[in-house]
């Protein structure tokens, strides 16, 4: 679930040429589409421009918006995380999980929950994300102290801690994965360089999202072109077998 990182070059290179910006370098091409991609991932997580005062949720985000869910499945990881110490590694593309793989790097979380015994039924319950400032008061709190029922987390900067420590032994993290640097490989010849298909990684993003990720690129290199545009260029490609 990938679109051609070829392809998508072309396609960028084409708009460039009508649009008088001429030819970029492979480098140059690969930071554009690199933060093109980090620029429409951000925006299906939650969109900060939509934030309006006193309305502080955006029209489009993960949580709210299924259309946002079904674009980023690809990157929605699952991963059984031990706790040690009232601590959770956070998932850095490093450390490792229960089972001993390796976890891709955490962007943002999804869900956070664990089971625990109760009789003879296993019970699963959510683990709610706190802020610093919920923490202490929660954590003292004489009404609802955190409880196997009621387990709270807190964001440090490489873990997760949890209470009740004690009694947490597994956390399930669901998380949204950085996406995977897209990088258009080449060798030369005749002094020119040509795609090189196997060492070149494609734009981790599913193809529906190329024309959004494609304005989003050439914005970043200078190119503002309205959709209509990107939709004409994408037709004639296309039409092209391009």
């Amino acid at each position: 679930m990938s679109i051609n990182i070829d392809k998508f070059k072309d396609f960028v290179y084409l708009v460039a040429n009508k649009n008088g910006r001429g030819t970029l370098t492979p480098e140059q091409f690969n930071s554009a589409a690199k933060s093109g991609l980090f620029a429409w991932t951000n925006s299906q997580l939650s969109n900060w421009r939509q934030y309006n005062p006193g309305n502080p949720i955006p029209q489009t985000s993960l949580d709210l918006d299924s259309l946002s869910q079904a674009k980023l499945r690809h990157l929605k990881v699952n991963r059984e995380i031990l706790v040690v110490n009232g601590m959770v590694t956070i998932p850095n593309g490093i450390a490792t999980d229960i089972n001993g793989l390796v976890m891709p790097e955490m962007w943002m979380t999804s869900k956070i929950s664990h089971k625990y015994s109760k009789g003879t039924s296993l019970i699963r319950r959510g683990i709610k994300l706190v802020k610093d400032m919920e923490w202490d008061e929660m954590l003292d709190s004489n009404i609802m102290p955190p409880t196997k029922k009621r387990a709270i987390a807190n964001m440090q900067s490489n873990f997760l801690q949890v209470e009740p420590k004690g009694l947490l032994n597994l956390v399930n993290l669901t998380y949204i994965r950085n996406p995977i640097d897209p990088d258009w490989k080449y060798i030369v010849v005749n002094g020119r360089p040509v795609y090189d298909s196997i060492n070149s990684i494609n734009i981790d993003a599913p193809e529906s999202a190329r024309n959004e990720i494609a304005m989003m690129t050439l914005e970043i290199i200078g190119i503002k072109i309205r959709d209509g545009e990107l939709l004409q260029a994408a037709t004639g490609m296309e039409n092209k077998g391009v």
